[in-house]
């Protein structure tokens, strides 16, 4: 299996994002007349899982993917596509396996290494979910969903030290303006035994967010102090 690929053809694909559900209805439409025309058309029917995947029919894309697939098993935006789609329908290690395979054919696609962690992390395989997203940050250290799940993969598995310098990071990078991150960073520092800076991320926090119920509490556990 060649390493050596082009890059895959998602331009296209993501166009079909924004696209209105009526004119992504059209097009399924068009679509599923073409390719019965055309059995053999692989990209149509890549295209025909992407307009299913978008308008939640997921069985119905899966078995799109993986019919271009049978037709050509070297296509790594089709192995991407299926794998999102398997996760988003359960089938965790099926997804894995076709993420797995689009890393294969093209080894530098971010958003497969993601999908590809992500489904490791609810897998509880965290130490594989963990190189999945460090994989990402040392080439886009600026993708910052990529940086938070690496902070909560540090987590799950007690690396504090790592976790509280992805959460810093964030919170500097994004000004403090996800409540989620300040509360995972109070959090952590409370775990490494650091109540002052434990409770300045929660402050942080309700500066920006100061009706965040989690932060309030959080702070609240800290400030409502026994008395000898």
């Amino acid at each position: 299996m060649s390493n050596a690929v082009a890059v895959p053809e998602v331009n296209f694909f993501l166009s079909m994002e924004i696209m209105e559900p009526h004119r992504l209805d059209e097009l399924v439409t068009e679509l599923e007349r073409k390719t019965k025309q055309f059995p053999s058309d692989v990209r149509r029917l890549v295209l025909l899982g992407t307009a299913h995947f978008l308008r939640g029919r997921l069985r119905l894309s899966i078995e799109a993917f993986r019919g271009a697939l049978a037709r050509n098993p070297d296509l790594p935006y089709a192995h991407y596509y299926l794998g999102v789609a398997l996760y988003r329908n359960a089938q965790t290690e099926a997804a894995i396996a076709s993420l797995k395979t689009a890393i294969e054919l093209y080894p530098s696609w971010a958003m497969a290494h993601y999908w590809l962690g992500v489904a490791y992390y609810h897998k509880g395989n965290y130490a594989e979910a963990q190189s999945c997203f460090e994989t990402i940050l040392r080439d886009t250290p600026e993708m910052h969903v990529a940086r938070y799940h690496a902070a909560l993969t540090s987590l799950a598995v007690r690396d504090l030290p790592h976790a509280r310098e992805h959460l810093e990071r964030l919170a500097k990078e994004t000004d403090s303006a996800d409540p989620q991150v300040q509360l995972l960073l109070g959090r952590t520092y409370f775990g490494l035994d650091k109540i002052p800076e434990a409770m300045a991320a929660y402050r942080a926090g309700l500066d920006k967010h100061p009706e965040d119920p989690a932060l309030t509490a959080a702070l609240g556990e800290l400030l409502d102090v026994p008395e000898p």
